[in-house]
């Protein structure tokens, strides 16, 4: 008689911590979205962006604790989950979204980033979307072979994505490559503020990258940042 095992190989960590003071904040986030530039999707029906400059303009005891909070999140994530080097994490460019009844996100992934997140300002169970990631062994770059074949039984090794189980309040943290989206909504009003992540020093262990910022902020916008490429051999 046989003697069967499966192993799964390679795991891909999503972050999920929940911020137990959300409910003190949330009207503040709903207000920050009166202020900016709203902007739809052009791929994804029914869902808008804000990008503004909150960050910055912000600091009261409530909010910067907050921003203390995903500080400590990120670090977590960097250091302790992905196993990397100890360095200050910029946020390079954030904002807003939005999304209407009806509304949904097309699968996609995000560039020039080390990872990437989202923070979850109004969301009902059972008529907001849960955020979900697609499988990356079917996520293939247009050189590799890819050979779709028909399933006749769904098990943990053939979804194409999956949601993941989250709330309002809660913060996500993924790798930027790893493709994401969310299906259809039931009902408008779902609202989070996504984000991009990148290490202030790259390195390899040989060659060294420096992002400096122009102000002391780690959670900051894109306008705000000064970048310079420091190339140092080890």
């Amino acid at each position: 008689m046989a003697t069967r095992k499966i192993e799964g190989v390679f795991p891909i960590p999503v972050f999920i911590s929940t911020y137990d003071k959300h409910e003190e904040l949330k009207d503040d986030f709903m207000h920050m979205l009166e202020d900016g530039d709203v902007k739809e999707n052009n791929r994804s029906s029914g869902t808008f962006h804000v990008v503004n400059n909150f960050f910055d303009r912000h600091s009261y005891p409530a909010f910067d604790e907050w921003k203390q909070w995903m500080n400590q999140e990120l670090s977590e994530y960097w250091i302790n989950v992905l196993g990397k080097y100890k360095t200050d994490l910029l946020i390079t460019d954030y904002w807003f979204n939005m999304c209407e009844q009806g509304g949904a996100q097309h699968l996609h992934d995000h560039c020039n980033a080390a990872f990437s997140g989202t923070y979850y300002i109004n969301l009902s169970d059972h008529v907001h979307s849960k955020f979900h990631v697609a499988n990356p062994h079917i996520q293939m770059t247009s050189f590799e072979p890819l050979l779709l074949l028909e399933k006749t039984e769904d098990t943990v090794w053939n979804q194409d994505t999956v949601p993941i189980d989250h709330n309002e309040g809660d913060l996500v943290l993924f790798p930027s490559w790893l493709r994401h989206g969310y299906p259809q909504n039931k009902r408008a009003g779902r609202v989070s503020l996504s984000f991009n992540v990148l290490p202030k020093t790259i390195t390899s262990g040989i060659y060294t990258f420096e992002r400096s910022e122009e102000h002391t902020s780690e959670l900051q916008s894109p306008d705000h940042l000064v970048c310079r490429l420091l190339l140092e051999k080890k």
